[in-house]
This record gives C-alpha cells, structure tokens and sequence, in this order.
C-alpha cells in the first residue's frame, strides 16, 4: 500500500509541478498524510504558541530518519524550504523535486562555495521564507545528538532572524535501512517546537546560538 500510494503521489506530482508550484506543496503533504493513515503513524506536535509564526525564521532539527523532513512538513503551519547538500539535487525524483519547489542547495565542495550558498539563503530568509536545517549534517546511525555544523547559524545572524529549534523524537525507525520493517504500523512520532532564539551580537554570537540551539534539542530529545 505505502509504495501503490507513493507511485501513485508522485506520478501527481510531476503533473502539478507543471501548473502551479503552491500546488505541489499541498500534494506534498496530501502523499505524507496518506503514509501515515495506512501505516498508522501519529504524529503530536507540540508548542504552537511558543513563537510568533508570521516572521521568518530558521528551524534547526535533529535528524534521524529519511522521513525528518515529511515528518516536520506536515507538523509545522508554515511552508518552509529546505537547505540540503547540492549532491541530493541529482537523486532521482527526489532531487528533482527539491528543484521544482525552489529548496535551497549548499555547495560544501569549497569553502568559497560554500559561504556563497550561505548568503544566498540568508537573502531568501530575509525577504520573508523560513527555512528547516539540519545542522547535524546528516542522519547518524548513532543514538543521541550529533555535534551541530555553523552552517544555519550564521546563515540566522545574516539574515538577522531567529532560530527555532525543533525536536523530533521517535522517528528514528521510519525508513530505517538496518529494520526489516521499513515502516513499522502504530508508530508514535513527536514533534516539539521551541521559543526563537533571538539574533545575539559580538564575535561569539554564532557559537553561543549553536550551543544553545544545540543543548535544547539534546536535553528534550530522550
């Protein structure tokens, strides 16, 4: 049913994405939905209220499944975009769906390359578009909490924006490679969204806003 559903989705998809991209996005989230009806995930979110979600932002997740992403699409009441590696811009459907929908790629091949990448999303946020990060830089196959990369953090103070950060818990057996159940029935996943740290000035204001986001998400993760 999970692979008939997303075959189904995605042939949707690629015909949406020709006509409005708006659409695309509530596809998007109309295929995330129908996964988790037929596996019976539930997803709780937590802390509505704790920011203001008409300014833009920067939300910094942890990062343990394939499904991060889908999982915080559907939980958050913003559209967001996605800064992701450029190398997942040439996976298939996959890739070519973050091109279709404007998500933001870093060029990590330079340090030259990427800084540029990290002012570009600095100017989109400043106009207006919140973006989701994964400072972690990957999903780990190890539990707890990975040191975080500088990345989203001075890509916030550039933009003079906030961080948010967002703890997902539980999501680790989604999609997970090693199970033989890729997505296991029943499964409970919790989102829980924190209040914005605010821009901080001097020359430590990057480290100080990545150890906080960082110690936050790490203390509410178990």
């Amino acid at each position: 049913m999970v692979v008939l559903s997303t075959v189904f989705f995605s042939c949707g998809f690629f015909t949406f994405a020709q006509i409005k991209k708006r659409w695309v996005f509530w596809y998007g989230e109309l295929w995330i939905r129908s996964i988790a009806i037929i596996t019976g995930l539930k997803i709780k979110t937590i802390g509505f209220d704790r920011i203001n979600w008409h300014k833009p932002c920067v939300f910094a997740a942890n990062h343990s499944s394939y499904l991060d992403i889908a999982i915080v699409m559907i939980s958050l009441p913003v559209r967001f975009y996605f800064l992701t590696k450029k190398s997942l811009f040439y996976v298939p459907l996959f890739g070519w769906s973050l091109y279709t929908l404007d998500h933001i790629s870093i060029d990590r091949s330079t340090t030259e390359k990427a800084y540029e990448s990290i002012c570009s999303a600095a100017k989109r946020i400043a106009n207006g578009q919140h973006v989701l990060v994964f400072p972690e830089g990957g999903i780990s196959r190890q539990r707890g909490i990975r040191p975080f990369k500088k990345g989203a953090f001075s890509m916030a103070l550039q933009a003079g924006v906030p961080v948010v950060p967002v703890c997902v818990r539980n999501s680790r057996k989604l999609l997970d490679i090693y199970s033989k159940t890729l997505m296991p029935n029943g499964l409970n996943v919790e989102i829980e969204i924190f209040e914005a740290i605010k821009p901080k000035d001097g020359p430590e204001a990057k480290l100080q806003i990545l150890r906080e986001t960082q110690a936050i998400i790490a203390e509410h993760y178990q």
